[in-house]
């Protein structure tokens, strides 16, 4: 098979500043692989290229103007003639994205997909439904969406009406608002649940039973009076109440050996006919009231029916225990995965170097982190600090309290460097009020942000660089490691 080429793809309507975007593209240096590049442009807007500007050589432009041209043929001629080591496509808006994957030459693969759009245009054409479905086959696929322009869209009911657009096509794909003076803003709007709240009836699909629990016992009040409909397991226990049984779901909340049962007590007239752990369908009506299984007002069930169900494919909720890899970037990624696959609330522990006298194996809780790293800033605007959620914070100090543990507050220092914490630059950081550095809090605050969860650091203290003078001999924090996964399990259940 042919070396594999690389495809940068930038769609969007004419006149949407897909030209704009890929001019400036081709003026950073950065953006310079060493390869040849094939420039094809599938339609022909007001602004031209100017390759004058272009950062490196070796750019050969070429201009689709039939469709028919769009064959993997006269695709694999050009880039030989064109002698490409990659391939930019400026593609055509009225054009499917289907119709340019089934005539890639098979050795072209689309390394990235960016989408544009004119704030000035998207909510008329988000309207049309003909219009509608070519903005979502264009975002369905892309990573990011730029919509230039924005100050036609600079305000709440603007974004919410494109963040809901865009979620519709894709979970993935990152929104960004650019004005005319230049500045960046960026989508914050919390990714909505999975399923519709506001529907008649709410129907939890099986996969996403753990985020609905966790959810409905966060704000049992958003659901009551509202019916459910969701796949479960009997439990038949006399906590349930007179008349009344629990359905629910097993979860993993650590490991396997620590399986439990969730669910909520159901009333049902008809529960003594139920088989213990036999799998049902339940539509309910949600109410929230005392009830002695929570001590206290918790979500409470009224069945309206209870039908007999197959057992799922996957029938138990994991509540996952992850092991992230070292650094920011890589922390981030698993978060990102994480938080797609469903975690919405995330505790994560780690070791830190101290910058104040400390002793080893002390734990502190950060507050704000300081943004030396590199990958917070593609999950956020430039700020100094990003911060871990309020509510992930004080559950954490709930946590600590509730188990007479000693703790500290701390602003962190997130750094990429690992052997660069030169002596100045201690005394700088100490100089910010930083107590701890480390390499991932400043980038989970951020990633968690962007895509609507609630993070949470514990820290526990290892090395020290109180001293630059006086070398502290350190374990690591290593008898630290076990308590502190053990704290985060159990914030996720007082939580």
């Amino acid at each position: 098979m042919a070396n594999e080429i690389p495809v940068y793809l930038f769609v969007g309507f004419l006149e949407s500043g897909k030209t704009k975007f890929i001019q400036e593209t081709f003026e950073d240096p950065n953006f310079d692989s060493g390869d040849k590049t094939l420039l094809l442009v599938c339609e022909e807007g007001e602004e031209e290229y100017n390759e004058k500007k272009f950062a490196f050589p070796g750019v050969t432009l070429y201009n689709l103007e039939d469709k028919a041209e769009l064959n993997p043929q006269n695709l694999a001629k050009l880039a030989r003639e064109a002698d490409a080591g990659r391939v930019v496509i400026e593609y055509n808006g009225m054009w499917m994205l289907q119709d340019l994957a089934n005539n890639l030459p098979e050795n072209w693969i689309v390394y990235q997909c960016i989408a544009t759009a004119d704030g000035t245009t998207a909510l008329t054409y988000a309207r049309d439904n003909s219009m509608r479905a070519l903005m979502l086959d264009k975002i369905a696929r892309s990573e990011l969406i730029v919509f230039n322009r924005a100050e036609a869209v600079n305000n709440d009911a603007a974004r919410q009406e494109l963040h809901k657009l865009v979620r519709q096509a894709s979970r993935k794909c990152d929104i960004a608002y650019e004005f005319k003076d230049g500045s960046v803003a960026y989508d914050d709007i919390p990714d909505p649940l999975p399923f519709d709240i506001n529907a008649p009836v709410i129907d939890i699909p099986d996969d996403d039973y753990g985020i609905w629990y966790m959810d409905c016992q966060d704000e049992p009040q958003k659901y009551a009076g509202k019916t459910v409909k969701f796949l479960a397991q009997v439990c038949q226990t006399n906590r349930a109440g007179k008349n009344s049984f629990v359905p629910g779901r097993f979860a993993m909340t650590c490991c396997v050996q620590d399986i439990q049962f969730v669910g909520f007590p159901c009333s049902y007239d008809g529960y003594k006919a139920l088989e213990q752990r036999a799998w049902v369908k339940v539509t309910a009506k949600v109410g929230y009231k005392f009830h002695n299984i929570y001590r206290g007002k918790g979500p409470v069930l009224t069945a309206l029916s209870v039908e007999p169900a197959e057992k799922p494919l996957n029938d138990v909720v994991t509540f996952c225990l992850c092991q992230a890899p070292l650094g920011a970037p890589a922390a981030a990624q698993f978060m990102d995965c994480l938080i797609a696959c469903g975690c919405r609330k995330i505790v994560t522990a780690g070791s830190c170097g101290v910058l104040t006298e400390m002793a080893e194996n002390e734990f502190l809780i950060p507050t704000k982190a300081l943004r030396d790293e590199g990958t917070s800033y593609h999950y956020l605007p430039a700020a100094r600090y990003a911060e871990p959620a309020p509510e992930a914070v004080q559950a954490i100090e709930k946590t600590f309290r509730a188990l007479g543990l000693p703790f500290r507050e701390c602003i962190t220092w997130t750094t990429d460097g690992f052997f660069r914490e030169t002596r100045d630059m201690v005394a700088y950081r100490k100089a910010e009020g930083c107590a701890t550095v480390e390499m991932e809090c400043a980038a989970l605050a951020a990633c968690a942000k962007k895509r609507g969860a609630a993070f949470g650091q514990i820290l526990y203290t290892a090395d020290s660089l109180a001293n630059a003078e006086q070398h502290d001999d350190r374990d690591w924090g290593k008898d630290s490691l076990r308590k502190a996964l053990e704290l985060c399990v159990e914030v996720l259940r007082m939580w």
